[in-house]
């Protein structure tokens, strides 16, 4: 069971503007046991970015007639999956609340058909352990012809993100008991909200428009959970990017990079829109590079800061 990663493209009477280009990273700790899942898509100006991380810690159950794959495993496939049918059928151009609301409907019938469909004995007793727990985040973007209308729809710590000139900026807010970003890279909060097929959960809903051109992308928390702060993680998208001559070379430098220092599964999809090419993308791109390194990476490194300090900074465009 592959992770759904196939690039839909609907033919239409008239294309509208396309996205620059797409990228995907899927790079599992424990080869064909990943946890991770993720589905992107692009069609008749609309762009969808989602990716599904399985919680490995309530989702260790195992399943028998599923070859012995953990909750996890298979509550971020099945996700994916609804996310899939629900950007294929006409439920994605509703007004928004009900859209989410039929997504999140198709999302508690893939997981309590999963649930049913393969049995399976728990292994883990108690409160903590969840039947088929994921995380999600989506981004869904529409080209408008003159901005990009974009709802970010998300549940637990996995990210929606936006990536212009002016910096990175986390679109989605974490399901966490308190914790900024900053915070919950040295503290291990708890989950206040994920997908199952136990409980009820919510899925968040955020809208806005942007203008110019930038890139979205989702990323599960194997990507941006392992830098000592968020400035670094988007240094590291900066520098890979900018050292970089083709989306595949970024993509796989970006894979490298992450692969380095995580201890997760990691998933990321990404879409570029309004820049024209790659090498626009990496121009514009190269001046808020400089700016991080100098105004946060030096200091960090040669220990010239509070890192607590640069944070405060840091996150007002962050946030």
């Amino acid at each position: 069971m592959s992770p759904l990663n196939l690039f839909k493209k609907r033919e239409t009477a008239s294309e509208r503007r396309g996205p620059d280009f797409c990228i995907e990273i899927y790079e599992e700790k424990k080869p064909n046991n990943g946890e991770d899942s993720y589905y992107y898509a692009v069609g008749n100006g609309t762009y969808l970015a989602g990716v599904f991380d399985g919680c490995g810690g309530s989702g260790a159950r195992r399943y028998e007639r599923a070859q012995g794959k953990t909750g996890a495993y298979l509550a971020s496939r099945a996700a994916a999956g609804a996310l899939r049918d629900w950007y294929l059928s006409d439920e994605v151009s509703r007004e928004s609340t009900e859209a989410v609301a039929l997504l999140k409907r198709r999302i508690q019938s893939n997981l309590n058909l999963c649930k049913g469909e393969s049995g399976g004995v728990s292994r883990i007793k108690g409160s903590i352990s969840k039947d088929l727990p994921t995380t999600s985040a989506i981004i869904l973007a529409r080209d408008t012809g003159v901005a990009y209308r974009i709802s970010c729809i998300w549940a637990g710590d996995s990210r929606c993100y936006l990536l212009d000139a002016n910096g990175l900026h986390q679109l989605s807010l974490d399901d966490l008991s308190g914790l900024d970003a900053m915070q919950n890279i040295s503290a291990d909060g708890v989950l206040r909200n994920v997908m199952n097929a136990t409980t009820d959960f919510e899925l968040g809903l955020k809208e806005l428009e942007v203008e110019g051109p930038c890139l979205l992308f989702a990323a599960s928390d194997g990507c941006f959970g392992y830098v000592k702060s968020p400035m670094q993680f988007e240094y590291m998208l900066l520098e890979t990017l900018c050292q970089s001559s083709t989306p595949a070379e970024w993509e796989t430098s970006l894979r490298e990079a992450i692969a380095r220092i995580t201890g997760d599964d990691s998933t990321l999809c990404g879409i570029s829109l309004g820049f024209g090419d790659f090498a626009h993308l990496a121009r514009a791109m190269e001046q808020r590079k400089n700016e991080v390194y100098e105004r946060y990476i030096v200091p960090i490194t040669q220990d010239q800061a509070d890192v607590a300090e640069l944070w405060t900074d840091y996150r007002v465009s962050y946030e």
